[in-house]
């Protein structure tokens, strides 16, 4: 398969997945060559600061409002690290 190509497209009401050591489309990427992108919107409840949690064994970055700066930044990653946090003020209904 060719680097950057489109698999498969989906909507995820929640994205909370563990692969193990599994991949995400059985049969069409193997489990150590992949990389998955979700795109979406969320709506805050209340006003104030929002923690944000990405658990993973691997690489991960997660943007928020702000597609240049991510409030998550685990791209490289060393060490035994699997939980990162970031927050962010965000107004309610927005």
């Amino acid at each position: 398969m060719q680097r950057g190509s489109l698999v498969l497209e989906r909507t995820d009401p929640k994205v909370d997945f563990d692969f193990k050591t599994g991949a995400p489309v059985p049969g069409k990427t193997e489990p150590e060559e992949f990389s998955i992108r979700w795109h979406g919107s969320l709506i805050a409840t209340e006003t104030g600061e929002h923690t944000f949690t990405v658990k993973t064994e691997h690489a991960a970055r997660l943007w928020v409002n702000d597609l240049r700066t991510p409030i998550i930044d685990a791209w490289v990653k060393s060490g035994k690290e699997t939980e990162y946090t970031g927050s962010l003020y965000l107004l309610a209904g927005r």
